[in-house]
């Protein structure tokens, strides 16, 4: 009998080592997963982190650039204003300072004659009918490129 119980003893002792040997390998794996998983974890948290930091970082710097661009622009069309306001005023000063054109009935009787012949014209003279159509100082009231009223 007491062979048997020796020889059990044996088994169970055996069994008992297998299984702490299988305890113990687990447990080192169970703690490399658990290392590894608080590595990602604490990467990923960092990297909210930092994506956090810059996104608030880019919020901050377009919020700036976006009042810098509007001021300019304000700056931009309050000097376009103040531009178009002193072109219209050097038009009417020039408009002023010029001599009137000649009218159709005044004039030399060879102007007169040369225009009803259609012969050679004096360069100097402009007719009513082009000086409408194309005196700087008489700008057309519709742009001929935009097709939007002259300032």
């Amino acid at each position: 009998m007491e062979s048997d119980w020796t020889k059990k003893l044996i088994r169970v002792r055996a069994e008992e080592k297998s299984e702490e040997e299988k305890f113990w390998t687990l447990n080192r794996e169970h703690d490399r997963a658990s290392y590894a998983h608080g590595v990602v974890q604490g990467k990923l948290r960092s990297s909210d982190v930092y994506f956090t930091f810059l996104t608030q970082d880019t919020d901050s710097t377009h919020e700036t650039k976006v009042m810098t661009l509007k001021r300019a622009a304000a700056m931009m069309k309050g000097n376009i204003e103040s531009m178009k306001a002193e072109v219209r005023q050097l038009f009417k000063v020039a408009a002023e300072t010029l001599p009137p054109p000649p009218s159709a009935e005044g004039g030399s009787s060879m102007q007169r004659s040369n225009s009803a012949s259609g012969s050679h014209r004096d360069p100097g003279v402009v007719s009513a009918t082009e000086d409408e159509a194309g005196s700087d100082l008489n700008p057309p009231a519709v742009g001929a490129t935009t097709g939007l009223p002259a300032p």
